[in-house]
């Protein structure tokens, strides 16, 4: 029988690799069960501790020793069981790589996640429009009309742009009946959010951008004059499917930044057009590809 005699000193113990005498806290016997559960019993081949491993148990304090190797640790409530789980990393990092252990599979290389490629991606789509228009005096008129928009772009963030029109609208500025008509050109940005994988696939675009308005503005036994309008446009936009020809709604709104002045002769400006259009659209997209 081979014996491993570490020296003891106050309440420490002889521990040793084999045999009954193995009664140390912790035991070797007990540390070499946690090695390998750490490395895997099928890694290790030996199943009694090897005779380069030894414990001291100094009471409050034990040290570990494998090979040329130990370290001391302090452990007051004298709990053999964290004792032997603490000494075997101690032991686990110490021996790898062990010369007693049975060689590890070579690992399968890790794949390089290669970038998601920018797909050419087009979008035209059609559809009328319901809503209302804001004038400065407080009247809210019923504005319906169309627009044709494009969205190009390959990634999250995509351009769009279009043209519209609208049927006119007429209010009193003034105590004078104006009729304006309105055909917008618009260019902004539309971030997209997509959901192609579910059960029902939508696509949700945020948009954000300017528009250039002509605008004609007669009032009602005057001339008519077409000027041009500046403001901003927002919206949001749902699709529906996961095919080349989808269903969409969406909802938006344009402000003006100055509001066009409306001008009779001889009282000159009688007020201004409107400052304030707002509504919902429906219609049919076509992606390409």
């Amino acid at each position: 029988m081979v014996a491993v005699v570490c020296v003891a000193t106050g309440r420490g113990r002889v521990a040793r690799a084999q045999g009954a005498g193995d009664v140390a806290c912790p035991s070797t016997r007990a540390v070499w069960s946690n090695v390998a559960s750490l490395i895997g019993r099928e890694r290790l081949p030996q199943v009694e501790p090897p005779t380069s491993l030894a414990t001291r148990d100094l009471g409050e304090r034990y040290v570990v020793a494998i090979g040329e190797r130990r370290h001391e640790y302090t452990d007051a409530a004298r709990d053999c069981t964290q004792r032997a789980q603490v000494a075997a990393v101690f032991v686990a990092l110490t021996l790898v790589p062990p010369e007693f252990l049975l060689p590890a599979s070579p690992l399968a290389p890790v794949p390089t996640l290669a970038p998601v490629p920018r797909e050419p991606w087009l979008r035209v789509e059609l559809g009328p429009s319901l809503g209302v228009v804001a004038h400065a005096a407080g009247e809210v008129n019923v504005l319906v009309g169309g627009a044709l928009r494009v969205a190009v772009g390959g990634g999250r963030v995509v351009a769009v742009g279009g043209a519209g029109a609208s049927l006119p609208t007429t209010s009193t500025i003034g105590g004078v009946r104006v009729r304006e008509q309105r055909v917008p050109f618009e260019l902004g940005a539309r971030l997209r959010w997509r959901r192609p994988a579910a059960t029902l696939p939508w696509e949700l675009g945020l948009e954000a951008g300017a528009v250039m308005t002509a605008l004609r503005i007669n009032a009602l036994g005057g001339s008519t004059k077409t000027v041009v309008d500046w403001g901003a446009r927002a919206g949001a936009i749902l699709s529906l499917g996961n095919r080349r020809l989808v269903p969409f709604v969406g909802v938006f709104a344009d402000m003006s930044f100055a509001p066009r002045g409306v001008a009779l002769e001889p009282d000159g400006v009688i007020g201004h057009a409107s400052w304030l259009r707002a509504g919902a659209t429906a219609g049919v997209a076509w992606r390409f590809p």
